[in-house]
């Protein structure tokens, strides 16, 4: 996923570190300040797991970054 040349600038399981916690993203565009996640149903279907998802992303945003979330 992400290859070729238009995702040659996104660093992939790039680190972050907020108030709340060390997060690995996915991919990460530095210029834009976005985070492309991709969850998948085994791991983010449950209430709990949507809900950490959800403080995960606000934290980001505390430090600028957007996230994009991708189910599949």
């Amino acid at each position: 996923m992400l290859t070729g040349p238009a995702f040659d600038g996104l660093v992939q399981q790039h680190v972050v570190s907020t108030d709340a916690g060390r997060f690995r993203l996915d991919a990460f565009d530095p210029p834009t300040l976005t985070a492309i996640e991709f969850d998948g149903d085994g791991t983010h279907s449950s209430a709990s797991a949507r809900l950490a998802d959800l403080r995960r992303d606000v934290a980001l945003a505390g430090i600028g970054i957007l996230t994009l979330r991708f189910a599949y």
